[in-house]
């Protein structure tokens, strides 16, 4: 009889015990506090995009755009039936404090750097170092650099096909 007082005793202790202690879960917290944030054009952005030729400009929204239309020097576009390189055509820096894969995806969406009638390179100089299509996806360090470059196929596909929107993607690695 006194063994079955003494497993009721432990029993009863170790329900006590338990109540007392708890788990450590909650079902509702609230907590208000401060964020502080700023919102910064393009250019000084932790993803800095920026201008290194006459083909990107900031719009007055501090956004980057890329253009193929008239010049000051009474150019229009692109030359019909022709492929056309651009070098250096604007620059992506990593201005945040983490490590950044940088990847392009077009109109449709598609992850990659060949669009329909455009290809888009990368270098961590500035010029074009070689003829091959970079197909890894870069990681830059902070405070580091990618010049971007195009060539538009206008021989193998029609002006329809040129992208109208570059995505440019930037995730950790």
């Amino acid at each position: 009889m006194e063994r079955r007082k003494f497993l009721i005793g432990t029993g009863s202790t170790a329900i006590g015990a338990s109540a007392l202690v708890g788990s450590g879960a909650f079902s509702f917290v609230r907590a208000e506090r401060d964020v502080e944030l700023n919102v910064e054009s393009d250019e000084n952005a932790y993803l800095g995009l920026g201008e290194t030729s006459a083909y990107a400009s900031g719009t007055e929204d501090g956004q980057l755009e890329l253009h193929w239309g008239e010049t000051d020097h009474g150019g229009e576009g692109l030359n019909e039936n022709a492929d056309s390189r651009f070098d250096d055509v604007f620059k992506i820096t990593n201005q945040g404090t983490n490590d950044a894969r940088i990847s392009f995806h077009d109109t449709e969406g598609e992850v990659g750097y060949d669009s329909p009638g455009a290809t888009w390179y990368y270098s961590e100089d500035s010029g074009w170092e070689d003829n091959e299509v970079n197909e890894d996806n870069p990681v830059i360090e902070p405070g580091e650099e990618l010049y971007i470059h195009v060539i538009f196929w206008l021989t193998e596909y029609g002006e329809d096909d040129l992208p109208e929107h570059l995505g440019i993607v930037a995730e950790e690695p």
